[in-house]
């Protein structure tokens, strides 16, 4: 079957979706955390109604549409797992690491109070870093279109595996770091900020005390909310973006603008520390290594066979 229908691809990510419901599901049937499966409805249905476009693409034989409606898909049906992957991190009794959070951003050097001060007292700043956080949302959509619409099919497909990567890899390490981040431990009083946003920095403390108190929980789409601190998923997403588009001419260098500001405002508008968003760095770096090889790694083997058929060809003249 001709090249632009992209089996193979198509198989690893969709895969990755089964897998990934499947042992989520599993974990959170045996743990305390009930899953109020029908209050994610809206993820359901987008995500059925895009496979059954990408389906209908493929049957009429279509190369644009049929990968980025499958693509799509796949990152609405992922969302749901994702959720419940987090909360579970967060039912197991882990005493909270803010403190060792706190004590490796002084040993960096990094005054998080005096930063966010700076930021707060920039009107402009403090706007673009909580533009720049809102954005992950619209990128995790745009990414992929403009990838397909650019050629880069293959790279759409491990951007997406990635995205599902991420937060499998980011939910096992929280386990062992459960914070409730800066803005609670410095205390910090939304009423004294002029310009930042501080809603990422408390909105998500009722649903985190909640699956941590020790008694049955139900994980709804309605309230569910980010709760991992340590790594920063938006920084593990933002270098995943970043790499995903870094051979585009036009986006690369927007990018790179727009996702560096995205792991600031981590720090400033999302209660991350310094080290969440370094974390962040090596999370990212994981996910390109597996996501790359898996998707992309027979175009490397490819031009590593012509390199070695130029070679002999050298050779032998």
């Amino acid at each position: 079957m001709a090249r632009h229908f992209y089996i193979r691809e198509r198989i690893i990510l969709q895969l990755m979706v089964l897998l990934f419901w499947i042992i989520m599901a599993s974990l959170a049937h045996f743990s305390r955390i009930d899953v109020d499966y029908a209050s994610f409805k809206n993820f359901y249905f987008i995500s059925g109604g895009l496979y059954g476009l990408a389906l209908l693409m493929i049957l009429i034989k279509d190369k644009y549409v049929a990968p980025i409606a499958e693509i799509l898909a796949a990152g609405f049906a992922f969302l749901t797992p994702m959720f419940i992957a987090t909360y579970l991190a967060y039912t197991f009794d882990i005493p909270l690491a803010d403190d060792h959070l706190v004590m490796m951003d002084k040993s960096l050097g990094f005054d998080w109070m005096a930063f966010i001060q700076f930021v707060d007292s920039h009107e402009q700043f403090s706007n673009w870093l909580n533009t720049a956080y809102g954005s992950l949302k619209y990128q995790l959509f745009l990414t992929p279109i403009f990838l397909c619409i650019l050629g880069q099919v293959p790279r759409a497909f491990a951007f997406m595996f990635g995205y599902a990567l991420m937060a499998i890899i980011a939910s096992a390490i929280t386990i062992w770091f459960p914070a409730v981040g800066t803005y609670s431990i410095y205390e910090i009083d939304p009423a004294i900020l002029q310009h930042i946003n501080v809603k990422y920095g408390y909105h998500f403390l009722e649903e985190f005390n909640a699956v941590r108190n020790g008694s049955a929980f139900t994980l709804s789409g309605e309230t569910a909310a980010g709760i991992v601190t340590f790594p920063s998923v938006h920084a593990g997403m933002g270098f995943l973006i970043i790499w995903a588009l870094w051979r585009t001419k036009l986006l690369k260098w927007p990018c790179i603008v727009l996702n560096l500001s995205m792991a600031v405002s981590a720090i400033s508008h999302a209660n991350h520390y310094l080290v969440d968003v370094i974390a962040g760095l090596p999370l990212a770096g994981i996910v390109v290594l597996i996501s790359g090889t898996m998707f992309m790694g027979y175009k490397i083997n490819r031009q590593l066979t012509r390199r070695r058929e130029l070679v002999i060809l050298n050779t032998t003249d």
